[in-house]
């Protein structure tokens, strides 16, 4: 790896630049093989020989674009306190879709002002998990692309599609549509709420939680109940509980 490709790489730390060069990185063994799995298109990767010898198979098909790269280079181009593996570059993709989830069809998730990389990595983790292909964003939710939220993802990036818009509009064309539910701290009980199959489940910021501007067009505020003395729960965690709950609630019915 040249100083100018080492450059480079630290230049896509910044969103300005990713969206400059239109190019994104992941990094470490996980997140690199899963991507050799996608429809991105790899421009190149980076490997050391312990992860070339230890995954041959997956990576003949790229050997064109694969750089053999020491573990002291990795380190200093990427992120991450400690990379023995692997960096990826990656095109970021042009919207493949000109039409957003609707909600009177399907739950539809929605993240409001999510700023913390760590958490918002959880979060796609999650809506993974739960089985959303697609989640919406407030155009102040840090950057999909951001590789410290790729890295917390491990993996689930790559099945996650993430739409930033506009939420006011959103809500404003589907407020009298489909319920809005909104995670507040003062709202019906999760538990003994009747849940509809479709709608909007929104969850705010990790410290000041959901927006005046947003507020008002929750029409079902829902809290998870709390049995100790804890203030809170980490966004994820409450997050996971959520769609736990509508899964567990609306097994057949319900469509993510």
């Amino acid at each position: 790896m040249t100083n100018a490709e080492i450059k480079h790489l630290h230049s896509l730390h910044q969103k300005k630049y990713r969206e400059k060069n239109n190019t994104f990185f992941v990094e470490g063994a996980t997140n690199v093989l899963e991507c050799l799995k996608t429809s991105y298109k790899i421009k190149v990767i980076y490997g050391s020989k312990q992860f070339f010898d230890s995954n041959k198979k997956e990576l003949e098909p790229f050997m064109s674009i694969f750089n053999a790269t020491s573990p002291n280079e990795l380190q200093r181009a990427g992120t991450l306190e400690t990379n023995n593996s692997s960096i990826a570059l990656l095109e970021i993709p042009a919207t493949h879709k000109t039409l957003l989830p609707d909600p009177t069809s399907k739950l539809v998730l929605v993240f409001a002002h999510i700023s913390d990389p760590g958490n918002f990595g959880a979060l796609i983790r999650v809506a993974d998990w739960y089985g959303f292909t697609d989640i919406l964003c407030s155009k102040n939710t840090v950057d999909f692309f951001n590789p410290k939220v790729l890295h917390a993802t491990m993996g689930s990036w790559s099945r996650v599609n993430a739409f930033y818009i506009h939420l006011e509009d959103y809500f404003e064309k589907y407020k009298n549509k489909t319920e809005i539910y909104g995670a507040v701290l003062n709202g019906k009980n999760l538990h003994t709420t009747k849940l509809n199959k479709n709608g909007i489940l929104l969850i705010g910021n990790e410290a000041h939680g959901i927006s005046d501007t947003l507020l008002k067009y929750i029409t079902v505020p829902l809290t998870i109940p709390r049995f100790g003395k804890a203030e809170s729960l980490n966004v994820a965690t409450a997050t996971a509980v959520f769609c736990d709950y509508f899964r567990r609630t609306l097994p057949k019915q319900i469509k993510f």
